[in-house]
């Protein structure tokens, strides 16, 4: 299925990077690598381009996401954010 090797292949491209690094998928979401999988965060509405909350990848959201992943994938943008070290920090 398309949408597993997409998701697989943006997961290690993720797991190959530094811990907290974000792949920007769209100026609305982003994805990471928490330590055991594929995250997923919703970014502000205030123009801050903070991540403000995280949330799970259901159908929905993919349906919403899929076309932005697909152009990710062919021009992979990278950010380090330091609200995912809070986060990860706060969840051990």
């Amino acid at each position: 299925m398309k949408t597993e090797t997409e998701l697989d292949l943006l997961e290690m491209l993720l797991r190959d990077q530094p811990l907290c690094t974000a792949a920007e998928i769209s100026n609305f979401a982003i994805a990471f690598w928490d330590g055991r999988r594929l995250s997923w965060a919703r970014l502000t509405k205030d123009g801050s381009d903070r991540a403000d909350e995280m949330f799970n990848l259901d159908l929905d959201a993919w349906d919403e996401l899929c076309g932005y992943v697909d152009d990710w994938l062919a021009s992979p943008r990278y950010s380090e954010r330091p609200e995912l070290h809070r986060w990860l920090q706060n969840a051990q």
